[in-house]
């Protein structure tokens, strides 16, 4: 009986030991296999390039750096030649965001408030409350049972007994 339980508890132990060394070795070739993104960016020429994931394909694994220049980029592994891609004003494409990429700007080059999403969700739901209550007041008026007229007419029919 005890053995049993004995080696229930070292099989659940070997399994725990197999799920955190197989949790390590993803999270290790995660680490090893992610870079930084250079976005998409409008060349010297006017022609729209995607952005990519460093280290592209041909690169060596160790650069993982995006770096050149706002018109010009490309993987290292030099820090000191990392690109400032926050200061380049050539990275959005016209008419159209790019993919992975929140975009905050409308079609016509306009901001959209924050507000409008929930303003949209709210005003829908209060039409629907709107809805409901007059659905509800006609159905009840509707399906309400009909009275006798000839009942009513009758003499004493409103005194209470």
């Amino acid at each position: 009986m005890w053995g049993g339980r004995r080696a229930a508890v070292a099989s659940s132990r070997n399994a725990a030991s197999l799920l955190q060394l197989l949790l390590a070795a993803l999270l290790a070739a995660g680490a090893q296999a992610s870079g930084e993104y250079c976005h998409g960016w409008l060349d010297e020429q006017g022609v729209w390039r995607i952005g990519f994931q460093c280290p592209e394909r041909f690169d060596g694994g160790d650069a993982t750096i995006c770096c050149g220049s706002c018109t010009l980029r490309y993987c290292c592994s030099s820090p000191e030649a990392r690109l400032d891609q926050g200061s380049c004003n050539n990275d959005r494409q016209q008419g159209a965001g790019e993919p992975g990429r929140a975009d905050k700007d409308g079609p016509d080059g306009s901001a959209v408030p924050i507000y409008v999403p929930f303003l949209i969700v709210g005003s829908v739901f209060v039409a629907f409350i709107i809805l409901g209550s007059l659905v509800a007041a006609c159905c009840c008026r509707c399906l309400r049972p009909k009275q006798d007229p000839q009942q009513s007419r009758a003499p004493g029919g409103n005194r209470l007994m």
